[in-house]
């Protein structure tokens, strides 16, 4: 069972609830990765390597950057394909 839960709460005490209510349904489930207070948000390359990660859950202003510097390498991409014939 995989649980994704999001909350306003403190995620210890929605975790601690968490884990009673799946001990009651099955007791030898086990629960593992039940994360603290240290939200984080991670900005991946398309293979998986963190290329910037952020306190809490990054805004549209955190990753905007990083959004417009993808947009230039597409144009570049574009651009050289459209030089080669290929568009």
């Amino acid at each position: 069972m995989t649980v994704v839960a999001r909350t306003e709460s403190a995620p210890k005490h929605f975790a601690a609830a968490m884990r009673n209510l799946v001990q009651e349904l099955d007791k030898d489930q086990p629960i593992y990765n039940v994360r603290d207070e240290n939200i984080r948000s991670y900005l991946k390359s398309y293979f998986g390597k963190v290329e910037e990660s952020f306190q809490g859950i990054a805004t549209l202003e955190d990753v905007r950057p990083r959004v417009e510097d993808l947009e230039e390498w597409l144009r570049q991409v574009r651009e050289r394909r459209k030089q080669m014939g290929k568009m």
